[in-house]
C-alpha cells in the first residue's frame, strides 16, 4: 500500500469555540497527496513558515532520504516531491524510515534560523535512530521565493546501546537555553543543548 501526505486547514479555529462551527479544508487540492520519488511511503510530514509567506515541509520515506516541499500559496499546491537536499541543487540528506522533524526558532539569538532533526545514515529501516543529529538552517532568496540552506550534521544526542532508538522531538527555548525533549518507545527525556553546540550549527 502507498501512502500519501495531507494537511488539515481550519481558518476559524482560534475565534470559534464550536467545533461544529469550524471550517476544514484538504490540502494540497486535488486528488494526490505529497507523495516519494521513490519508495511507497511518505509519512509523518511537518511544516514550518518562511518569512515571504511559503511553507516548508518534510517527512519520512524508505528510500534512505527525507523529502522535502515548498509550497507558495498556503498549502494549495506544493513544488515537485523531492529528496531534501543541504541546499537546491546540493547534497542529499540521509536518513532511514523515522521521523525527521524541521522547527523554526521564534526567541533567542537564533531567532529566526531553522533547526532539523535527523539520524544521518540511510538505512531502509526504521530501526537506525541512534545516534541523533540536527542541522541548522537559514533563509536565502531563490527565483521562486525564501529557501532554506543548511549547514553540516551535528550530533547532539546518543545512546550507547546501539539498541536503543531516540525520535519524535520538540524544541523549547526557555531563558536563553534550547532544551530537546525525545522518546525511546518508553522512555521520554528532556535534555539541555549547550549554546556551544548550538552555535556549530551556523559555523
Amino acid at each position: 500500500m502507498n501512502t500519501e501526505s495531507w494537511f488539515l486547514k481550519c481558518d476559524n479555529i482560534e475565534i470559534e469555540s464550536a467545533p461544529t462551527k469550524l471550517k476544514w479544508e484538504l490540502l494540497p487540492e486535488g486528488e494526490e497527496g505529497l507523495k516519494s520519488p521513490r519508495g511507497s511511503v511518505a509519512e509523518e510530514v511537518n511544516l514550518t513558515a518562511l518569512s515571504d509567506g511559503s511553507l516548508f515541509c518534510t517527512y519520512r520515506t524508505i528510500a534512505g532520504h527525507p523529502c522535502h516541499a515548498y509550497s507558495r500559496d498556503d498549502g494549495k499546491t506544493w513544488s515537485e516531491p523531492a529528496f531534501m537536499t543541504d541546499k537546491p541543487g546540493g547534497e542529499m540528506i540521509k536518513q532511514p524510515r523515522a521521523a525527521n522533524f524541521v522547527r523554526k526558532l521564534e526567541d533567542g539569538p537564533y531567532k529566526g534560523r531553522f533547526i532539523y532533526w535527523f539520524d544521518d545514515n540511510s538505512s531502509q529501516s526504521w530501526g537506525e535512530r541512534n545516534p541523533a543529529y540536527l542541522l541548522g538552517g537559514i533563509e536565502k532568496d531563490s527565483p521562486n521565493g525564501k529557501v532554506i540552506h543548511w549547514g553540516k550534521p551535528v550530533a547532539i544526542l546518543y545512546v550507547e546501546n546501539p539498541k536503543l532508538r531516540m525520535s519524535y522531538p520538540d524544541f523549547i527555548w526557555d531563558d536563553g537555553t534550547l532544551y530537546v525533549t525525545e522518546t525511546q518507545k518508553h522512555i521520554a527525556r528532556v535534555h539541555r543543548i549547550p549554546d556551544a553546540l548550538l552555535k556549530k550549527l551556523w559555523e
